[in-house]
């Protein structure tokens, strides 16, 4: 039982040796296929080199790629989002226009570029319809075919747009590129000053709210400051405590003379009335200190009993001042951004490098593929090489031979249906 198995095991298994076998067997087939591709492929390639790029079979023309650079800026981040955009106020921002995560104008150039405005001019210009002879949906075949021959790729390290053009013509190739550079510029700069527009607008109405409620929070903490006779309270309220420990310094000291007197002298003794009266001064002084009572209607003392309630009604004015005053210069320094944006456009988009006709031709290797055609051809002409062996062997076998026969005959049924 184990030798049969062996046997069967055997018969079953393809070593390395049967496959060399049969490319041996069929090593003509597979030499004469791949030979003959590699010539014809590298005389149809000369044949391309040396035919004009329109003619009939010439399906491997030269093309060329003029590419010219340009850089582009994303707007910086508003003055206002760089004051509040740390803060709960940063939502603030949103009324300058401002975005804290910026926004793309390479992003926006490639849209355009690519967009149906610019495609659409270039195709009048340059005639593309009939230059190319589109007939069967003119319009949208070439803006097809525009868009397949724009190339564009962006360094966001160094804010450089590339952009190229590729066609078998350098110098339509050339000349359409400069014109669509051109073309981007100027709808370029038309939308970012309409952007800045619409911001300045924003602004102005942002900035005029925030006036008016800047002037109100001002007015309030002046009407505030003069009810209460503050100028500044921290200095007023130390003021005040240092008033009282002197007082009651002064009580003290007098409360001693006060009771030697009374001690060596008569109640009615004038130097003990003197003194009685003193002390009841200086009594009723610290009292108006402790019970929040002002000694004059001009005084800048602030009593005592009313320092906690003023300083934190003071504080809330003081804060929502200073607030106020933060967000109303953040949208004039904005403003102010603004309307040199206004003024000056060129510094978002600029061109660095010109298209120029080039000298070499971008494309195609026809060295590469030439080289792929002919490995191609030599893997396919060894797969039929094994093919043609499974039938050579299938028509020695009965069981295959069987399949074969009935797949025939279904096949030659399913054409008689048909």
């Amino acid at each position: 039982m184990d030798d049969n198995s062996s046997v069967n095991h055997s018969a079953n298994t393809i070593s390395l040796l049967d496959l060399v076998a049969v490319c041996v067997r069929r090593k003509w087939l597979i030499t004469i296929t791949t030979g003959l591709t590699a010539i014809l492929i590298v005389l149809y390639s000369l044949y391309t080199l040396r035919m004009p790029s329109d003619a009939r079979f010439n399906y491997l023309p030269n093309y060329f790629e003029p590419t010219t650079k340009v850089r582009i800026l994303d707007e910086e981040q508003s003055a206002i989002s760089s004051a509040l955009g740390d803060s709960d106020l940063g939502l603030l921002a949103t009324l300058a226009g401002a975005s804290t995560n910026g926004s793309s104008n390479a992003d926006l150039a490639q849209m355009l570029l690519l967009g149906n405005r610019i495609l659409d001019d270039l195709i009048e210009e340059f005639d593309i319809i009939e230059r190319h002879g589109i007939v069967q949906y003119p319009k949208n075949s070439s803006r097809t075919l525009l868009r397949e021959a724009f190339e564009t790729e962006f360094d966001s390290a160094t804010g450089v747009l590339k952009i190229s053009f590729k066609s078998v013509d350098k110098y339509f190739a050339t000349e359409i590129l400069s014109s669509a550079v051109e073309k981007l510029e100027a709808f370029f700069d038309e939308l970012t000053l309409r952007k800045v527009l619409e911001k300045k607008q924003i602004l102005e109405e942002s900035i005029a709210a925030y006036e008016s409620e800047f002037e109100a929070a001002q007015q309030a903490l002046i009407d505030f400051q003069s009810k209460n006779g503050i100028i500044d309270i921290s200095l007023q309220t130390q003021y005040q405590l240092n008033s009282l420990a002197s007082l009651e310094g002064q009580i003290l000291i007098k409360e001693t003379e006060l009771n030697a007197l009374r001690k060596t002298r008569q109640a009615n003794d004038p130097e003990v009335l003197r003194a009685t009266m003193d002390l009841n001064l200086l009594k009723t002084r610290r009292d108006m200190i402790t019970l929040g009572q002002r000694g004059s209607e001009d005084s800048l003392e602030i009593p005592l009993a009313q320092l906690p309630e003023l300083s934190a009604v003071y504080a809330n004015l003081r804060s929502d001042l200073e607030i106020l005053q933060v967000i109303y210069s953040s949208l004039r320094s904005q403003y102010e951004t603004v309307k040199i944006e206004e003024k000056d456009n060129s510094e978002r988009f600029q061109i660095i490098e010109q298209a120029e006709v080039p000298e070499r031709k971008a494309g195609p290797s026809r060295g590469k593929i030439c080289i792929i055609v002919t490995l191609s051809a030599f893997l396919l002409s060894v797969l039929f090489a094994f093919f043609l062996e499974y039938l050579r062997r299938a028509k020695n076998d009965p069981v295959e031979s069987a399949k074969l026969a009935e797949i025939g005959r279904m096949l030659r049924g399913n054409r008689k249906k048909k």
